[in-house]
């Protein structure tokens, strides 16, 4: 049987936490935050100016109301293949633009951790996760290289745009309410259509009553606590 939540299990010798999901069963490993500070971005002083990066790297969405009045500040760009989702910093830095030149990889990607409910988070290389949450008011998310998530994607939004200009990879990708433009193939197992059986063949289980939308939503609670 497995246990509930009960909260970390305190770091290991990497600095890493895991923490025991009951009605999954998997333990799932959240890296500490890394050692970036606020002087590693690079603040971006006009629309104008981070409106032409995102072009120059093919990830601007014409017309799109989410890539629009990105606002007087709060435009950054970090280069490299190191970035990691500090919660702290972010929330300090309050960004309304964020473009990564280089590879992401984490654990859990929670797309509201890095922007508000607006704002676009783009990425020129590739994006690597285990789960990947997406549930914002009104932003965009472009991903130059391939987006690659080991597990789920849910994504519950409003105004809301993921684009990818690889392939996207995932076991489910639950979307709901938010646009997606997959330019190349969309590998996903699973879709939002997905049966309570399905679920349960990718190691999400239910108790009987819940539906597949509530055992996903579920899912990702357990891994924020």
């Amino acid at each position: 049987m497995h246990q509930p939540v009960t909260g970390p299990t305190g770091p290991d010798q990497h600095g890493s936490r895991s923490w025991h999901y009951s009605a999954v069963g998997v333990e799932v490993s959240l890296a500490s935050t890394g050692t970036m500070k606020k002087a590693d971005f690079k603040s971006i002083e006009s629309e104008e100016q981070f409106v032409e990066l995102l072009k120059k790297h093919t990830l601007y969405r014409e017309d799109d109301v989410t890539f629009e009045s990105l606002g007087a500040e709060g435009m950054y760009v970090y280069s490299g293949d190191d970035f990691r989702v500090d919660e702290g910093l972010l929330a300090d830095m309050g960004m309304s633009a964020l473009l990564i030149v280089g590879n992401v990889e984490a654990e859990l990607l929670s797309i509201g951790t890095i922007l508000c409910d607006y704002g676009v988070f783009c990425v020129t290389g590739d994006l690597r996760c285990r789960d990947m949450h997406y549930c914002t008011e009104s932003t965009g998310v472009s991903i130059g290289g391939n987006l690659e998530i080991e597990n789920l994607l849910y994504a519950d939004c409003g105004n809301s745009v993921l684009q990818v200009n690889g392939d996207l990879r995932a076991k489910l990708a639950f979307i709901s309410q938010c646009s997606v433009d997959i330019l190349g193939s969309n590998q996903a197992q699973f879709d939002e259509d997905l049966s309570v059986s399905d679920l349960a063949s990718i190691g999400l289980p239910s108790d009987g009553e819940q539906e597949p939308d509530d055992i996903v939503r579920a899912y990702f609670e357990a891994l924020a606590e």
